[in-house]
């Protein structure tokens, strides 16, 4: 897999883990993107799977299967929301692991095309001892539950298949240590980026300065002290890099790098080299920088860097960004890390820092090559959030929840304006249009989400995805990646052709098809953890009813023998251990509907 942002989001590579819950604060989000991050994280749409908490736009993305739209109340607690986060829970068959994510790029195309980013994550098994690593893992929990406070939360309070989505995700952050160790991530809900920042950098007069924005302070003039002076006079003064032989970089966008256009010279004559963007990614060579760094190193030369520290986080050197608190700025967050002090900083080397740094440190910047670019054009005032955050479908119709007390309208089936309630014939929609405002909201259905129904699945389909569960769903399967890069997506082909070759050497004996299908999932379902039982008796039913319109001469020959051969999910021997009878015994009268075997005799009953 191709480390990328959507990385970030994929389950580990090792262990069985599958995406349990997680949450996401970003300034922009796509729709392209978020559906990917979704699918990558977790192939299940029918309960919220992430929490998006985004700057509040007209543009909201809040259709994507399987991820909640968190829509702030007014007024906002802040004036941007900027900072890059997920934390991230993954299942696994005994354990439970946590992930803390920090970017510097949104959550759209460009940190995957054209623009350079860093991000940085760390993955902590609960249970484990690490302690630093768990006091940022609390501390961005604390940033999330506070931006989820200000949030109309109530998606995430329902339940679905009989637990609240964030449940136990919940309890493996209850489960963590807290020993009050400082933790490395930082936001700026009470204290400034800078305050913070400095505050972990360590003391030692270093001999090694970087400094890369994509965007730095306006307004800056020839008499007026610039921040990126004001920060390296603060860490002179501080003891944090030394005063005289010192190394100092500053990489920037030379053709949009805003106020530095004005003091440029200036620094440049106090010893500051400016450096162009730079990348060891391929397709990254006319990239334009947005990463946010500072880099400290003990060393500048070309041996190892020593004792460093480095800053990732979403905060740019503005005032704004990197001087501001959220009330009065923007709400930034960002890690101070230390890389391994063996690492050298000369570019060929085996383990060069200089792989993760993006600046091109080998030639310099002219100063008649700078443009100060264009002014920041803020977003425009978010409109009202939704009255409701879903809606739910029983019976032929959609309703507005029960604690709703606002009268909501809808585009009904007909594209018209309805009031709730109203009839909607089955099968339900995944999501429905709120009217006048065009907002999206999910339909909740038999105690889940309703997911859109792609095709209906071939008994390939279905033999191919059976091992998945439920990291992906039990019918079609993800569609693949447009950039060619989904290892896992080719390999998901390779098995479903695989099947669908085996299936074919057998087509000719239906019954010996549906032997086989009856032995997989037996198999698979045994083994299943009682908490998905839900979930799996209900795409059960749902993607074997489809067979009867897929595979008829498969079910045609147990039609004509009047023979069930579903009953074999409900023996007792093929059961997990605890879970409700009763579900599967729900869907196999379902299926046995569809496929018109009603009153066939169980195939699995002796007869004396």
């Amino acid at each position: 897999m191709s480390r990328s942002l959507l990385t970030l989001f994929a389950p580990p590579e090792e262990g069985e883990y599958v995406g349990d819950f997680g949450m996401l604060c970003g300034f922009t989000a796509s729709a392209g993107v978020l559906s990917r991050i979704a699918e990558t994280f977790s192939g299940d749409g029918s309960r919220p799977r992430l929490a998006a908490f985004i700057h509040p736009t007209a543009l909201a993305v809040t259709d994507v299967p399987g991820l909640a739209w968190m829509h702030f109340r007014l007024p906002l607690p802040f004036r941007l929301l900027h900072a890059k986060v997920a934390l991230l829970g993954f299942c696994g068959p005994t354990e439970y692991l946590l992930r803390l994510a920090v970017s510097t790029g949104n959550w759209t195309a460009e940190p995957l095309t054209t623009s350079i980013d860093m991000f940085w994550c760390a993955d902590l098994v609960v249970g484990a001892r690490d302690l630093q690593l768990a006091s940022d893992i609390r501390a961005a929990d604390d940033l999330f539950c506070w931006l989820r406070k200000r949030c109309s939360d109530d998606l995430l309070q329902q339940t679905f298949d009989g637990a609240r989505p964030d449940e136990l995700f919940r309890e493996a952050i209850d489960r963590l240590p807290a020993d009050g160790r400082r933790p490395r991530f930082v936001d700026t809900r009470k204290e400034t980026m800078r305050a913070q920042v400095m505050e972990r950098l360590n003391k030692g007069g270093k001999g090694h300065l970087v400094i890369g924005s994509g965007y730095y302070e306006q307004g800056v003039s020839e008499d007026t002290e610039s921040l990126i002076e004001s920060l390296h006079d603060q860490l002179v003064r501080d003891r944090k890099l030394a005063k005289d032989d010192v190394a100092l970089e500053l990489v920037l966008n030379e053709d949009s790098c805003q106020g530095l256009y004005e003091c440029a010279e200036r620094l440049v004559g106090k010893g500051w080299k400016l450096r162009r963007p730079g990348s060891h990614h391929k397709g990254h060579g006319n990239a334009k920088l947005h990463a946010k760094y500072l880099y400290l190193a003990q060393h500048g030369g070309k041996g190892e860097i020593g004792r460093a520290q480095i800053y990732i986080g979403s905060g740019n050197f503005s005032r704004a960004g990197f001087e501001s608190t959220a009330p009065h700025g923007n709400l930034e967050a960002g890690i101070v890390i230390s890389p391994d002090p063996t690492l050298s900083w000369r570019n060929n080397a085996k383990n060069s820092i200089r792989s993760f740094l993006p600046g091109d440190f080998g030639s310099d910047v002219e100063l008649t090559a700078l443009a100060p670019g264009y002014a920041f054009d803020p977003p425009p005032d978010p409109p009202p959030p939704p009255p409701v955050a879903f809606v739910d479908w029983a019976g032929g119709e959609v309703r507005a929840p029960a604690a709703c007390e606002v009268a909501v309208q809808v585009l009904g089936p007909a594209d018209a304006p309805v009031e709730l309630p109203c009839p909607w014939p089955a099968p339900p929609p995944a999501f429905v249009t709120l009217h006048p405002t065009g907002w999206k909201v999910p339909v909740c259905a038999d105690g889940a989400l309703v997911v859109p129904r792609r095709s209906a699945p071939s008994l390939e389909d279905i033999l191919a995805r059976i091992g998945q569960f439920p990291a992906a769903p039990i019918g079609v399967g993800e569609e693949e990646e447009e950039d060619g890069e989904d290892r896992e997506g080719i390999d998901r082909v390779s098995k479903s052709e695989a099947f669908e070759a085996e299936n074919n050497a057998t087509r000719t004996y239906p019954i010996r098809q549906m032997m086989r299908l009856m032995t997989r999932l037996t198999e698979a379902q045994k083994n299943h953890d009682p908490r998905d039982w839900q979930r799996w008796c209900r795409e059960l039913q749902q993607n074997l009813s489809d067979l009867a319109q897929t595979e008829p001469d498969m079910i045609r020959p147990f039609r004509e023998a009047c023979a069930n051969p579903l009953y074999a999910l409900s023996d007792m021997e093929f059961l997990p251990a605890g879970v409700d009878r009763q579900r599967i015994e729900a869907a196999i009268r379902h299926i046995t509907e569809a496929w018109d075997l009603s009153g066939a005799r169980n195939l699995w009953e002796h007869t004396p």
